[in-house]
């Protein structure tokens, strides 16, 4: 499972990996850090594998600790040991996890190609197709958008958000690597992130913090 990169900031660590090992080797470079039983729910191999990839990904992340992933009532998962905020994104064999030691986070990856525009309009406001436009970008610009909406999702961390409704994106500049602002509007409150994204070849990374 070659590593792909590790990012570290100054509290909060993503790192990523291309999957092409099977389940049974995952499974037995895992042993090498102790016993680590999958549920039993888990049954496809492809979910199988990226389980314990993510495990092996945090060993790499941070070395010399073990980790129990546990997951609230809504699915969200969270760090018991050590304590701590994960976030877990999969895409075309790409494993990613964000950790924070103090702060709930979010992060997202998508393998942009043009299937965005079929499913476009279940997550685009009026207001963010006027500044996609129609122009090269249009693609990568509305996976920008999608995969923004899905970090302030998964910070949020409840199945009642509707990405229409609830979550907006304001006009941007595509750039290879840059910010977008986010808002999550619930209940007469908004909430605003600050959303940033890196481009590399068609794969693209997401990632927010929770102040």
């Amino acid at each position: 499972m070659p590593l792909t990169e590790i990012i570290k900031n100054e509290d909060s660590i993503i790192g990523i990996w291309f999957l092409n090992e099977n389940s049974a080797m995952l499974q037995q470079m895992l042993n090498f850090y102790g016993f680590y039983k999958i549920p039993p729910h888990y049954t496809h191999q492809r979910r199988i594998s990226e389980w314990y990839a993510v495990r092996l990904l945090l060993h790499e992340m941070l070395p010399e600790k073990r980790f129990e992933i546990r997951y609230d009532a809504y699915g969200k998962p969270f760090l018991a040991e050590p304590e701590g905020f994960v976030s877990i994104s999969h895409s075309h064999g790409f494993v990613g996890v964000m950790y924070h030691k103090t702060n709930n986070c979010g992060f997202d990856m998508e393998m942009m190609d043009d299937r965005i525009e079929k499913i476009s309009s279940k997550f685009l406001r009026e207001d963010e197709v006027s500044f996609i436009g129609n122009d090269d970008h249009k693609v990568h610009q509305t996976f920008v958008v999608w995969s923004a909406k899905e970090v302030m999702y998964k910070i949020y961390g409840k199945k009642s958000l509707d990405f229409k409704a609830n979550l907006r994106i304001l006009p941007f500049n595509l750039q290879r690597q840059g910010c977008v602002q986010g808002q999550l509007m619930m209940e007469n409150k908004t909430t605003e992130f600050e959303i940033f994204y890196n481009i590399a070849g068609n794969l693209l990374k997401a990632n927010a913090i929770d102040k």
